[in-house]
């Protein structure tokens, strides 16, 4: 899924991850180091959109809302589901810094791997699950003739007001 979220200046930012989870509460669950760009954005304007986009099928989902954390036990237990291989990515050093002259990034990435595997239940602090409690969704259905389907639903006060949308 893209996740879009917006930076110090207002100015929006997009990556892709991977959707960890869809809570029995409806919120949709990513997960990430705290001190990453995204982490930081997160941080600051806890709010974001989520876009998932499958072009064969001309469909896309569109979901809005708000971002809580999830617990300290969330984020261990997402962290230790990985892979040792992304786990040690994740333990190298903060996700999108800039690597500088001088650094060796293999040999960062082996030092993280042999914390790994010294101790599989290793979690960095930085770690967290967020959660994005959806506020407005949007189901989209292109069309070869530009006509397309745009089903909009906005959380009220006691469920979903659903709306059609010009194409």
């Amino acid at each position: 899924m893209t996740v879009s979220t917006v930076d110090a200046d207002g100015i929006p930012d997009s990556r892709t991850l991977v959707l960890k989870d869809l809570t029995a509460e409806g919120a949709f669950c990513f997960a990430g180091r705290r001190d990453s760009s995204k982490g930081m954005q997160l941080n600051a304007h806890p709010a974001a959109a989520l876009l998932f986009y499958w072009r064969e099928q001309l469909r896309s989902v569109r979901i809005r809302g708000q971002i809580v954390e999830g617990s300290p036990n969330e984020a261990r237990a997402d962290f230790t589901a990985r892979q040792p291989d992304a786990r040690a990515v994740a333990l190298s050093g903060p996700q999108g810094a800039p690597i500088g002259s001088g650094v060796d990034l293999a040999h960062d990435l082996d030092v993280a791997a042999q914390r790994v595997a010294a101790d599989p239940n290793l979690v960095p602090q930085e770690w967290t699950v967020w959660k994005l409690n959806p506020t407005e969704v949007e189901f989209w259905q292109g069309s070869q003739s530009r006509l397309h389907t745009r089903l909009h639903y906005l959380r009220g006060e006691v469920g979903w007001d659903a709306t059609r949308l010009r194409p």
